[in-house]
């Protein structure tokens, strides 16, 4: 039976999004409330009480915490659990200062209102902020306070002769801090125009160093340690026993963190800005699927990062949705039945005439089971390398291998030799445990003059799996291939189908 509950994750998502808006709608109200005249009525009840110099530190002051408000919605669309306190502070000192700029009861209520709810919410905002940045932004702003008005004092001092009224040190301490807070009630007193670049770059200063240290407190959690000799050992372990496809063996690679699930799965990740990248699906039992993604999910959100899969299989696409996720076609993966694999037939012609040519050219294909030898490795780095520069490439390892001497001593590797005996190419294979699949990793040749070498390779593999009995060979991932072919496609993969045709 379908259920009708609605989903608590979209609960939580959309109740965020909404006190984001208001947030910022907060902000936009004390913008156009200080910019926009008080009622004259009410003005007049207030000089009872308050001065007027009060009146109009409270309206700069609301222009300033509207800026804030905006800026603050940004980061409780991230569920920022400290942009959720200075959002409450904020909204508290904006309540007030509607009051005492011009007796504003409606927008200070809106507030009121808004700072209530985010206070109830409070469960919905736990990401946190990286706590080194955090406290390096506290310094920061306070280094940039520090900096501007030593900045606008010194500066006042040497520029005298470039304003119309006489400064000494308390003087330029009080006009610093009016170009910083108030700075249009300055204007007209620079009388060169030295004078008046120097006020806008006291203001430039101090602006742009405080904003980057207000950035800095609600940045995400970069740092990550590496994991430990004993967390690769049981991942290792989980891995071995439940690892089901050929890229599970990435997931033991050096650069990879690890999460484990209460119920004795992992996940193998690496972090890359804000992006907590997975490496194909969940391992482990297939009863903890939805809730170690679930449980990994709350850990992105406690530290402000945006997961996701990378190469899940088709069959889990269905329980990634029904958790919230959204997905995208980026490729196909080759794979061959090996038994059902010849090149008889006219429609191979081509393929067993460019095969057999090599084959009388006195061309050989070979595996090599592990370990590699010490001078097999040094040949086969050889072709790596000039692989690489041919390619201006780069190594990468996230999902897929690299050429480290130790990988490829452990790894059966297939060559191609020429008529000389040489090696001129090799793909590194990755083997399932239960024989069931093998797959290409790395794939590299030097310079080959003679045509269709690297083909005559992979023919000679997929004959070689089909003696021993692999139900599958995987080619490898296919960028773009059969992707927005069929109708009901999302745009974003007709848009990938696009680019790849054309």
């Amino acid at each position: 039976m379908k259920s009708n509950r609605f989903p608590k994750y979209l609960i939580e998502t959309w109740s965020v999004r909404l006190i984001s808006f208001f947030v910022a709608t907060s902000g936009i109200v004390n913008l156009l409330s200080a910019i926009n005249p008080a009622m004259k009525w009410r003005m007049h009840i207030l000089r009872q009480f308050v001065p007027l110099s009060v009146s109009q530190g409270a309206r700069l002051t609301t222009i300033i915490s509207g800026f804030a408000l905006i800026l603050l919605a940004v980061n409780l669309y991230r569920h920022k659990k400290n942009a959720r306190l200075f959002a409450l502070i904020v909204l508290a000192i904006a309540i007030f200062t509607h009051l005492l700029k011009g007796l504003d009861f409606e927008e200070s209520f809106y507030l009121f209102i808004v700072a209530l709810t985010l206070w109830f919410m409070g469960p919905y905002f736990q990401a946190k902020s990286d706590p080194i940045l955090f406290k390096n932004g506290f310094k920061v702003i306070i280094i940039a306070i520090i900096f501007t008005y030593s900045y606008g004092t010194l500066g006042f001092l040497l520029l005298e002769r470039h304003f119309n009224i006489q400064i000494d040190f308390f003087q330029a301490l009080i006009l610093t801090t009016k170009v910083f807070f108030e700075f249009e009630s300055v204007n007209g007193f620079p009388v060169t125009r030295k004078g008046r670049f120097f006020l806008n770059s006291i203001y430039f200063t101090g602006i742009t160093t405080s904003a980057y240290g207000f950035l800095m407190l609600f940045r995400p959690v970069f740092f990550h340690p590496s994991a430990s000799i004993a967390e690769k050992k049981k991942a290792s372990q989980i891995i071995q026993k439940f690892g089901k496809t050929i890229i599970a063996k990435f997931c033991l690679f050096d650069d990879k963190s690890y999460f484990f699930s209460a119920g004795g799965s992992v996940l193998a990740y690496v972090l890359k800005g804000r992006i907590s990248l997975v490496l194909g699906d969940p391992i482990g039992p297939v009863a903890d699927f939805s809730n170690t993604v679930s449980q990994f999910t709350h850990l992105c959100k406690h530290n402000d990062w945006k997961p996701v899969f990378y190469q899940v299989l088709p069959d889990n696409l269905t329980k990634f949705q029904t958790l919230g996720f959204g997905s995208i076609k980026l490729g196909s993966d080759a794979i061959v039945d090996p038994s059902q694999f010849t090149l008889e037939g006219h429609s191979n012609k081509k393929m067993r005439s460019a095969v057999n040519r090599l084959k009388n050219m006195g061309y050989n294909a070979e595996y090599l089971a592990p370990p590699q030898s010490r001078i097999t490795i040094e040949k086969l780095r050889y072709i790596s390398d000039k692989w690489l520069n041919l390619h201006h490439g780069k190594e990468d390892r996230f999902s897929l291998g690299s050429f480290d001497d130790d990988y490829i001593r452990a790894s059966s590797v297939f060559i191609v030799r020429n008529p000389e005996a040489e090696i001129i190419g090799f793909v590194s294979l990755v083997e399932n445990a239960n024989n069931f699949e093998v797959g290409v990793d790395l794939m590299r040749h030097a310079n080959i003059n003679e045509n269709g070498v690297m083909e005559f390779l992979f023919t000679s593999l997929i004959y070689w799996a089909k003696d021993q009995k692999y139900k599958f060979v995987n080619l490898g991932l296919s960028a773009l291939a059969n992707i927005g072919d069929e109708a009901d496609d999302p745009l974003a993969e007709k848009a990938l189908n696009f680019i790849y045709n054309n």
